[in-house]
């Protein structure tokens, strides 16, 4: 049986599977989804897509980001990323799904 063929996916489907995979990750459920998710993250990676979590670093606005809140943040504090709550996901490294995330003063992170 011949498999080396090419299946035509939509980007849109790689997008959600790239999301899935991250949550499976994130919320470290059962060793087995361990597995699944290098396997995911294989076939995303073979499609040009990839996962960029940027949780604990430091917040740029020019980052693909959209803040979905900010705890304790003064206008010239800087900001760490405290929490992604959905990754960048990126296509051919251009960036084709924005993430969302809780900011917080680094004077927060410092307390």
């Amino acid at each position: 049986m011949d498999l080396d063929y090419k299946i035509d996916i939509s980007l849109e489907y790689l997008i959600e599977l790239a999301l899935v995979c991250w949550r499976v990750k994130n919320e470290n459920l059962r060793s087995g989804s361990l597995k699944l998710n290098r396997e995911v993250e294989k076939f995303l990676k073979r499609n040009k897509l990839k996962i960029i979590d940027m949780s604990k670093e430091e917040y740029d606005p020019g980052l693909a980001l959209e803040v979905v809140h900010c705890d304790n943040c003064e206008n010239n504090d800087i900001k760490i990323i405290d929490r992604m709550i959905t990754p960048i996901i990126t296509y051919e490294d251009k960036v084709v799904k924005k993430g969302q995330v809780i900011i917080k003063s680094k004077k927060e992170e410092e307390k």
